[in-house]
């Protein structure tokens, strides 16, 4: 038995040396349990479900009485630990008490320890380490699915092991830590939700009047009506046969707003068009440019970590082209796409959208396509998913449904000054939000860092001081491996003694 010291009063022992007699078992060959060995109800097949899920309640496979004692050796009992040994592996789970009697398949190893030698809680934490999990893992083999290396390879595993009442001592200090921990993981976890909320609350207040309503008071407006005619004579110049006469607006959909704002059509105020369809055939000349697909297209920003290509007609091209401050909405998808969208700021050149994404450039350039956008992406949603058709798996709206959108449209210096307060308040949001992203990453790290004083003995040396008599002497690591080596002789000498009876008592019936 090999054995060194890694910290006072602790020794180094071989992970085979801490299991009782036939403790360190893997999985019998598939073979072994074959589809056809299968019962409605019997013993147990216990599979990598219950270390990955930390659960040994769930069964999908079951044996009879003959079948579980021809593999007496895969049992499992309670006490127990069971560890995933194939695709997602080193989980790993304790059999708890009144779990139902069963085997083992061929996915898991079964660990188990001697009693008296190795205090349960304290190997779960251990074997959960970040350092026994990388000594565990980095020895796996395989090809496409990766499996836990052979039981020979593992059995050599260099486990610490202290005095038996400082296992006890350290899984105790862990479970206090790693409670702690968690709770402020949980506190952290909740944040990104407060944040999201906060935004809305920002966007709604914004779309309604009151995030400027401070402004509003102490500040001279320009003149809507005006803004709004000119938007008018664009339409009467282009000749545009418009639906922005139709001013019944559904009285659901609408709120308060202040009495120098005006409920308008979106397409009162832009251009609404549709994208280039996919697959469309040409007899003309073609070029390949750069499109938007509803994938590009998200909820307040645009992702364009992946741009297509598409074939258009060279005549039609340039009339195609993304501008500079048009407005982007989804047309379909499911629900929470629908209508979905940011602006488009020149990022990419010559870049066009196809016909899932709809495109609504503004008449006057005194107004703000972000203000448009905030609306759409937050009270509009509402609009949207009334005015969109739904099939099965899809949702979509179409241009019409689209150019009646109601906008609630402030004066354009008021639009400016509500994109100035959301985006302080967005900035400000960013800022917590990374900053907990960086106590995440520094409490995963607490995690990890306590775990390592744990099983280097730094989180119970003042324990130690106080309790001498419960480390040294028959309490002592060094007793606790002896001990455990003298019953391993003792054990393999009987064993011995039972073999060369057995090859005497076949010699005489030989004879």
């Amino acid at each position: 038995m090999s054995g060194g010291r890694v910290d006072e009063g602790w020794v180094e022992v071989d992970w085979d040396n801490l299991t009782s007699m036939n403790g360190f078992r893997r999985g019998p060959f598939g073979g072994n349990l074959k589809k056809e060995c299968f019962v409605p109800r019997g013993y147990a097949v216990y599979e990598q479900y219950a270390p990955i899920n930390d659960d040994c309640t769930q069964f999908r496979y079951f044996i009879d009485d003959k079948k579980f004692h021809e593999l007496s050796s895969f049992w499992v009992q309670e006490g127990d630990f069971l560890i995933s040994c194939s695709g997602t592996m080193g989980r790993i789970a304790r059999v708890p008490v009144g779990a139902p009697k069963g085997v083992i398949n061929q996915a898991l190893l079964r660990i188990r320890l001697i009693e008296y030698a190795v205090y349960p809680n304290f190997f779960l934490k251990l074997f959960r380490s970040p350092t026994i999990q990388e000594k565990v893992l980095t020895k796996s083999g395989g090809g496409a699915i990766q499996n836990l290396a052979a039981v020979k390879v593992l059995k050599a595993i260099k486990l610490p092991l202290p005095p038996f009442a400082e296992q006890k001592q350290i899984a105790t200090k862990l479970d206090e830590l790693l409670a702690q921990v968690e709770t402020l993981k949980t506190r952290l976890d909740t944040i990104p939700t407060i944040l999201k909320r906060f935004r809305q609350s920002v966007l709604a207040a914004a779309v309604s009047g009151k995030l400027t309503e401070e402004w509003r008071n102490n500040s001279s407006t320009s003149n809507l009506s005006q803004e709004i005619k000119l938007c008018d004579q664009i339409i009467k110049d282009k000749k545009t046969i418009s639906l922005s006469n139709k001013e019944f607006f559904p009285e659901d959909l609408l709120f308060e707003i202040p009495e120098t704002w005006k409920w308008v059509r979106l397409c009162r105020i832009s251009e609404v068009v549709s994208g280039v369809a996919k697959g469309s055939k040409s007899k003309e000349e073609t070029i390949e440019l750069p499109y938007l697909r509803v994938a590009n297209v998200q909820r307040g920003y645009l992702n364009l970590d992946e741009i297509k290509l598409i074939s258009v007609p060279i005549s039609k091209a340039k009339k195609l082209y993304l501008q500079p401050g048009d407005i982007l909405f989804n047309e379909g998808g499911d629900l929470d796409k629908l209508g979905r969208g940011w602006i488009w700021e020149g990022q990419v050149e010559n870049c066009i959208h196809q016909n899932h994404v709809f495109r609504a450039r503004l008449y006057n350039n005194l107004f703000e396509p972000k203000y448009l956008s905030y609306y759409g992406n937050s009270e509009g949603k509402a609009y949207f998913i009334g005015a969109g058709s739904q099939t099965v798996n899809l949702a979509n709206i179409n241009k019409t449904s689209l150019s009646l959108l109601p906008v609630p449209l402030p004066p354009s210096k008021e639009q400016t000054e509500i994109i100035r307060h959301v985006e302080q308040y967005f900035t400000f949001a960013d800022q917590i939000e990374q900053r907990v992203k960086d106590a995440q990453k520094r409490v995963n790290n607490l995690t990890q860092s306590i775990l390592a004083k744990a099983f280097r003995g730094e989180l119970t040396a003042d324990w130690r001081e106080q309790n001498p008599d419960l480390i040294s002497g028959e309490n002592s690591a060094e007793a606790l491996l002896a001990k455990i080596k003298a019953e391993r002789e003792k054990l393999s000498t009987k064993t011995k003694a039972v073999k060369k009876g057995r090859k005497k008592k076949s010699a005489r019936i030989i004879e």
